[in-house]
């Protein structure tokens, strides 16, 4: 595939989950996890990033931002970041590692849906509506690094902010299945009533607990 030339500055484009973005210029994606994304976006000028963003889930998250990075071709490198329990404890971000260093195969979802599944201990999907050899593609032309603490992902991510590269490709979208939403999830079923409550010193921290209850819920009732 020839090369497409790259602008002065590049801009990110996300097809999904905007308001839950960090915009920067540059050319790396920051994946966080369950660290709140100020955390790193906080000790980075704009021109070393293109984007910081949370992944709290493998099962409903990945597939987005897969098709956020199709639709961003000039994005290169990505820094994952793994270092709290709650990102050992949900796995996403070694999940989306497997994608990059194993792929996927043909199968099916915990709710009976037909889609691509991540070759990784951890469940992981990826919407089928996008081709196989456009999904090895971006394997190929994304470097890929994990990052086990922030001061370790900052310095990556400032390590790329020096270098350039042209875009792989033109901005790529592809249609959603009609009873897959945004969110990535199936409609809301009803189901029986109970609480739960969780408590933290800040807003920031309670709302991380509450996501994380959240997805244990989740992978709990897919097992």
């Amino acid at each position: 595939m020839t090369a497409i030339s790259k602008p002065t500055e590049f801009q990110y484009k996300p097809l999904y989950k905007p308001n839950q973005l960090i915009y920067g210029t540059g050319q790396t994606a920051v994946i966080t996890g369950w660290t709140i994304k100020d955390a790193i976006a906080k000790k980075l000028n704009p021109s070393e990033f293109a984007v910081v963003g949370q992944l709290y889930s493998p099962t409903r998250g990945i597939s987005l931002l897969i098709r956020n990075l199709l639709a961003n071709p000039h994005v290169r490198y990505l820094v994952i970041l793994n270092a709290t329990k709650e990102d050992r404890n949900a796995g996403s971000g070694t999940c989306l590692l497997d994608f990059f260093h194993h792929g996927v195969e043909e199968g099916t979802s915990d709710t009976g849906r037909h889609c691509w599944v991540i070759r990784s201990s951890i469940k992981g999907y990826i919407d089928i509506e996008i081709p196989l050899l456009t999904l090895e593609q971006l394997r190929r032309e994304v470097s890929v690094v994990e990052a086990d603490s922030i001061t370790q992902a900052v310095s990556l991510v400032k390590s790329y902010g020096s270098k350039t590269q042209d875009l792989w490709g033109t901005p790529l979208e592809f249609p959603m299945a009609n009873d897959v939403g945004e969110s990535g999830c199936v409609p809301l079923k009803p189901g029986p009533r109970y609480g739960h409550r969780i408590e933290g010193r800040t807003i920031a921290e309670t709302w991380v607990k509450i996501i994380h209850r959240i997805v244990r819920l989740v992978l709990a009732r897919s097992l």
